[in-house]
């Protein structure tokens, strides 16, 4: 049976749930991976293979031909920042389940099942840890059928890190618990990498070498083996910004080892001593690590987007471009050192200039707030400082509306239920738009010159509202059926093939790390239409006007339903002369000029399409 096949197979068995989006979604793409662990799975259908957790998707890794298909989300979850580490249970009452860790909680571990519901949430009764990283199971030996964790606590002299084995057990009032066989605390590991162990492996008791011992990976690429004890008893090379790793018990690469980088491009199947390598294809998109904002630059029609680099104070930013439907491809990466956490950037001013919208260090001091002016090369010209009056104000996202002439262009930045609009200079005072009754918690906003609308990321992500110029509100949509956690960025495509369509980047920060791209403008106009068209029978004109006004509504509908923008336009142009001509005359001058206004709002989305 075939990796896809057998994945189906599996996820069906399993009750897996395949969702299917609306035809409104123009591509979904991966920009990238940010693998935090592996697994080996012991037993079940897909025994042979390897789970990783890669944002918030577990995937299986096809170890023969290469590339990984989704399992399951675990964005339902209740993780609190992102998954951490992954182990698969292979034996006794929990086997063909999946343990996972998460930063944000300590002394917690995740039980979750092979469909990808919660199972329980697993307490550790006599061992505790601050952050853990990965998890394997013990196939072998002394401790054969625990699980071993490998964790961090924090000492007066630093960070030790452990390796945990410990037993899973169900109490009789169902609660399930993890109690410790042993700790095996690691101080002898040098600085810095006793905090940068990311990766834990077992090697049972056929490895060719050192059998049941554990295996540390450390984030500088070395690979240390450790007893049951704890004493080292050797290191091999492993390779840079090493997050993930599991020992092969079956299948056609037995007896190795299976190593990764959080990206997945460094991902190989080899011996301990890294002999007998053989390069395993599993990374996806444009190897942008953990995308943070997106940026659409209509005059270059390519996507900037920053991105986490491995460290709190290393945000690279990537041009990437877009060849093929459903592919990014990353054309330069570089630091800009001049800020320590660049933000996101605007598309070109009328000046032939960028701007970048970030912070000059890594701390959350939003005093520290700055705007930099960038050639079309992307090299820095000028520095802007947010006026102090704005400074203790925490921002989002900085957004260029151009003016009639360039002294009319305005720069805005969110906040909450605010919009801070500043001229080019970021003079004081500012203009603040207060959105309260419109908005929820405005997060990020992007602005379509073109048709002249705003659209805003609301709810943490899970809404979009659509507003016009004047900030009226034109449409709101629930994201909720495309991601659980919520769209962390938006952009507007404004050239190219995906224009008119609205890009929204996946998840939080290290989230989902996809691109999702989708068309709300035909969407939108029906939804104006039909508002529209609801509003003639309560104006109390004649019927046979009533009938004659609706019927021309309702062909642009059917027009836009098949999506022929053109004919659509035309028929609402046929209404609106009718109305003109009946202004003040059949139809009362106030509600004919609220219907031209309406009806031009909705010819001016549907025009460019």
């Amino acid at each position: 049976m075939s990796f896809k096949k057998s994945l189906w197979v599996w996820g069906l068995l399993l009750g897996m749930v395949i969702p299917a989006f609306g035809q409104d979604v123009t591509e979904r793409s991966r920009l990238g991976s940010a693998i935090e662990g592996v697994t080996y799975i012991s037993s079940g259908s897909l025994a042979g293979h390897v789970a990783l957790i890669d944002c918030w998707g577990v995937y299986v890794c096809d170890l023969t031909g290469g590339g990984y298909e989704k399992l399951f989300s675990v964005e339902k979850i209740g993780f609190g920042v992102w998954p951490r580490g992954i182990g698969y249970v292979g034996q006794g009452e929990f086997a063909g389940s999946f343990l996972f860790s998460d930063l944000s909680f300590k002394n917690k571990i995740f039980m979750v099942s092979g469909s990808g519901d919660l199972m329980a949430e697993v307490l550790p009764q006599d061992f505790q840890f601050n952050s853990c990283e990965g998890m394997t199971e013990i196939a072998t030996g002394t401790y054969a059928g625990k699980m071993a964790i490998l964790g961090r606590t924090s000492t007066p002299g630093g960070a030790i890190r452990h390796i945990y084995i410990f037993r899973i057990v169900r109490q009789d009032s169902g609660a399930i618990y993890a109690y410790l066989e042993k700790d095996i605390a690691q101080t002898n590991i040098p600085a810095p990498y006793d905090m940068y162990s990311l990766s834990i492996a077992f090697l049972p008791t056929d490895s060719p070498v050192y059998p049941n011992h554990f295996l540390l990976g450390d984030v500088g690429g070395t690979i240390r083996v450790f007893d049951e004890q704890g004493v080292l008893k050797a290191t091999f090379p492993g390779i840079p910004n090493l997050e993930a790793m599991t020992y092969l018990a079956g299948g056609i690469h037995q007896g190795k080892l299976f190593i990764a980088d959080y990206t997945g491009t460094g991902a190989t199947v080899r011996n301990l001593n890294g002999s007998s390598s053989t390069p395993i294809d599993i990374s996806v998109g444009a190897a942008v690590l953990g995308a943070t904002s997106a940026s659409w630059l209509k005059d270059r029609q390519q996507l900037i987007a920053t991105s986490w680099g491995g460290l709190p104070w290393n945000y690279p930013m990537s041009v990437l471009s877009r060849p093929n439907p459903g592919q990014w491809r990353k054309e330069a990466e570089f630091p800009y050192t001049q800020l320590k956490t660049p933000l996101n950037m605007t598309d070109m001013t009328a000046g032939g200039t960028y701007y970048l919208f970030g912070t000059v260090d890594a701390s959350t001091d939003k005093s520290q707030y700055r705007v930099h002016i960038l050639d079309g090369n992307f090299h820095f010209v000028d520095e802007l400082e947010i006026p102090s009056a704005y400074k203790a104000e925490p921002f989002g996202r900085l957004v260029y509306v151009p003016g009639a002439t360039t002294a009319g262009d305005r720069f805005l930045l969110t906040q909450a239920r605010r919009v801070f609009s500043f001229d080019a200079n970021f003079g004081y005072p500012a203009q603040i738009i207060d959105l309260s009754g419109k908005v929820n918690s405005l997060s990020r906003l992007t602005y379509d010159p073109s048709i002249r609308r705003y659209y805003a990321l609301d709810d943490n992500g899970r809404t979009l509202r659509v507003f016009d110029r004047n900030w009226s509100q034109l449409a709101r949509y629930d994201l909720g059926g495309f991601i659980v956690r919520g769209f962390s960025d938006i952009t507007k495509f404004t050239s190219g093939d995906l224009k008119h369509n609205v890009g929204l980047l996946g998840g939080s920060e290290r989230g989902d790390n996809e691109i999702v791209s989708i068309n709300f403008e035909f969407q939108i106009g029906s939804d104006l239409l039909g508002t529209l068209r609801q509003d003639i029978p309560a104006s109390g004109i004649k019927t046979d006007l009533t009938n004659a006004l609706s019927q021309k509504l309702a062909n642009a509908l059917k027009s836009v339903s098949e999506k022929k923008a053109i004919a659509a336009v035309n028929q609402v142009q046929a209404f609106q002369n009718q109305v003109r001509a009946q202004r003040g005359k059949g139809i009362p001058a106030a509600v004919a000029d609220r219907w031209l206004d309406l009806s031009a709002e909705i010819i001016r989305g549907l025009e460019t399409l």
